[in-house]
Formats: C-alpha cells, sequence, structure tokens
C-alpha cells in the first residue's frame, strides 16, 4: 500500500510555511513571504502560489472540513 501524501501549511503574519508529508517523512518544503494585510483572497492566493509546484498527480486530495479564515 502507498503512504498517503499529505500538505501541510502554516500561515503566519509574514510569511507561508509549507510541507510536503509522506508517511512520517517530510519530502518538500516551500517558504514564500506573506503580506501581512492582505484580504482572504491574496491570503488565499499566497498559499496557492507557496504550494502550486506540487503536482496533484503525487497526492490524491483529502477534504477538509468546511472552516472560516
Amino acid at each position: 500500500m502507498q503512504e498517503q501524501t499529505i500538505i501541510g501549511v502554516d500561515l503566519g503574519g509574514t510569511k507561508v510555511n509549507a510541507a510536503r508529508v509522506r508517511g512520517q517523512s517530510i519530502v518538500a518544503t516551500k517558504k514564500r513571504l506573506a503580506s501581512s494585510g492582505g484580504t482572504e483572497e491574496q491570503v488565499l492566493q499566497e498559499v496557492t502560489v507557496t504550494t502550486a509546484y506540487w503536482s496533484p498527480l503525487f497526492f490524491e486530495p483529502v477534504p477538509v472540513p468546511d472552516c472560516a479564515i
């Protein structure tokens, strides 16, 4: 059975940190400066840009319950 791949995102006040984890190993990380006074749309765009180079061909998306930003 193939190990599940998960992407974790940490939204800080000045940067977005992301990690791609397979099983119990971090296989990739990415860091990007964020605009601290950004709108919800800008924050989502920064998360998207930060994680965009991880192709969905390498992992299966996991549904996440609705949450407010």
